[in-house]
């Protein structure tokens, strides 16, 4: 062989080698995308609540892994519809399904369907898995013709239900079973029959599953306060008339005067006071929780039947209290609906909306209290010397009106001393007006210093200043002024300005008024200063 044709061999060769890796990556990438298909074959038809509820269990599984499983739903309708001729024509239909798509898991919900994959499909479904849920009376026969198949049973405890109403009426009397003629209602008649032995024999125990529509207020109107309704299975009266579970309830409801009980959730919310609860959800969620196990590789065979699953005790809180029926006598671990939460439970179940009004309440209270301290800053402002920060003549008028009020009805007197200092106008023609500014700031607080706990200090005007004094009389007051006098005197302010002040004391007299209680002082002022500055004039009395 020529060495050119070894070349293009070889070339040709590493080319298919290379084209098969492609084809290879490209069918694994396909079979790595490729969804997984689940069928959810029901019973009965979609807006049955009990499906509707199975349906949300088996989403609450697979929805969120919408990236690996795909769900596909088909109704038999079993409940609205019966008979072989009315199977038959579904079986067409659902075989064409099973050809037009390969499922790699089927799902039954309730008695009918399995009994339709059991009888009519089991070589048809000889590769394919079949879990189910929501079977009541399980018993292996079931499952006898299909050959990977597992699941979780639908077992109804009656008697967990009866001991219940037993705890909660002590003093039970009669227990009226209502029941139909369903092939649900005729499984639940068996239970119902297995436990009757159990009962006690002075408890009084009524079955019905014989009856129309309109005959159920005639049965359940005598019922009392020591009674019982069970109301077991109500979808179809002896007319085969269909009836919703929303509406049966209601039905018995409006009529009976006694609490109603029951084994499945979609009466909860209804009326029904409670019981030993089997729930569509939970049977739906662990039915597809046994589904992504055979799914992922778990062989059927080693996936025992769940029997005994799903059930829980639960009541309706407002329904037992309606009764006068206590919640606390129901079975331990029991939980509630309508049940009025705690004040903790509240904060936790609102909790955005609590942190929401606590931030708003704050906010309130906050605007609220710089509101407050605006207004009183302002008020302050109003009444206060902006200079020396002591009270105004605004504030001056306020107190004088309380001081005169209480002096006419109380008897209460009070003095007041105007003070005014000595050759203010030197300081600031010499000394500048930032240190007669700093001048008139001591010397304030010289006269708050020296005053009494009850005496207030107002800046009068200019380098003038007021103290009054509630209950002080002429020499006390006098006295007073005499040792601010001398503090004065012995200060020296902004840092080396020696002062001296004039005083002009003045009593308060029931004859008085403001005006003429501040004209006295005034005149005893300009008395002082008239006699040479740096001292205390007392005014006298008007009648003196």
């Amino acid at each position: 062989m020529s060495g050119r044709c070894v070349r293009e061999h070889k070339h040709g060769f590493w080319c298919a080698v290379f084209l098969l890796m492609i084809l290879l990556v490209a069918w694994t990438t396909a079979e790595a995308n490729e969804k997984q298909k689940i069928l959810v074959l029901h019973s009965y038809h979609q807006g049955l609540e009990w499906t509707d509820n199975i349906t949300k269990g088996v989403q609450s599984v697979f929805e969120p892994l919408y990236n690996d499983y795909e769900l596909y739903y088909f109704y038999l309708d079993t409940k609205r519809h019966a008979g072989i001729d009315y199977i038959e024509r579904w079986e067409g239909l659902f075989s064409q399904v099973l050809d037009d798509t390969p499922f790699d898991i089927i799902i039954s919900s309730d008695n009918n369907a399995l009994r339709f994959l059991n009888d009519r499909f089991a070589a048809e479904l000889e590769d394919t898995p079949v879990v189910f849920c929501g079977v009541n009376a399980y018993e292996p026969g079931l499952i006898a013709n299909l050959h990977q198949v597992t699941g979780v049973a639908e077992d109804t405890d009656i008697m967990g239900t009866i001991k219940a109403i037993q705890a909660l009426q002590p003093d039970l009397e009669r227990l009226v079973f209502l029941n139909d003629q369903t092939v649900t209602g005729r499984r639940s008649e068996k239970l119902v029959q297995e436990v009757l032995p159990r009962l006690e024999p002075e408890l009084t125990v009524e079955y019905h599953n014989q009856f129309r529509l309109r005959q159920i207020p005639e049965i359940v109107s005598g019922l009392g306060k020591d009674d019982a309704i069970y109301l077991l299975t109500l979808n179809r009266d002896a007319d085969g008339e269909f009836i919703s579970y929303a509406d049966g309830i209601r039905l018995v409801y409006e009529h009976a005067s006694a609490p109603i009980y029951g084994s499945w959730s979609f009466y909860l919310g209804k009326g029904l006071a409670g019981g030993l609860i089997t729930r569509g959800f939970d049977q739906g969620r662990q039915a597809a929780l046994v589904a992504k196990q055979v799914l992922k590789g778990a062989p059927t065979g080693e996936i025992p039947v769940r029997r005994n699953a799903a059930q829980r005790y639960i009541f309706d809180y407002r329904v037992l209290q309606g009764f006068g029926l206590d919640p606390a006598d129901c079975p331990p671990g029991s939980m509630f609906i309508h049940k009025p939460p705690t004040t903790w439970e509240y904060i936790q179940q609102n909790l955005p909306f609590v942190i929401l009004v606590g931030a708003v309440v704050a906010l309130l209270c906050l605007s609220l209290a710089l509101a407050l301290r605006q207004r009183r800053l302002m008020y302050w402002a109003s009444i206060t010397d902006s200079l020396t920060g002591i009270f105004n003549r605004e504030r001056l008028d306020e107190d004088m009106g309380l001081l005169i009020h209480r002096c006419h009805e109380r008897g209460e007197g009070f003095a007041c001393i105007l003070v005014d200092i000595d050759y203010f106008k030197t300081i600031n023609d010499t000394k500048g007006h930032t240190v007669g500014d700093q001048v008139l700031v001591e010397f304030a607080r010289l006269l708050a210093q020296q005053s009494r706990g009850t005496d207030s200090v107002f800046r009068y005007g200019g380098e003038e200043f007021l103290m009054v004094l509630p209950g002080a009389d002429l020499r006390g007051a006098s006295q007073l002024a005499e040792r601010v006098r001398a503090a004065i005197g012995g200060t020296r302010f902004a840092g080396e300005t020696r002062l001296s002040a004039s005083f002009g004391v003045a009593e308060y007299q029931l004859s008085d008024n403001w005006e003429g209680l501040l004209s006295r002082a005034d005149t005893a002022l300009y008395a002082a200063k008239a006699q040479g500055r740096n001292r205390v004039v007392v005014a006298p009395h008007e009648t003196e």
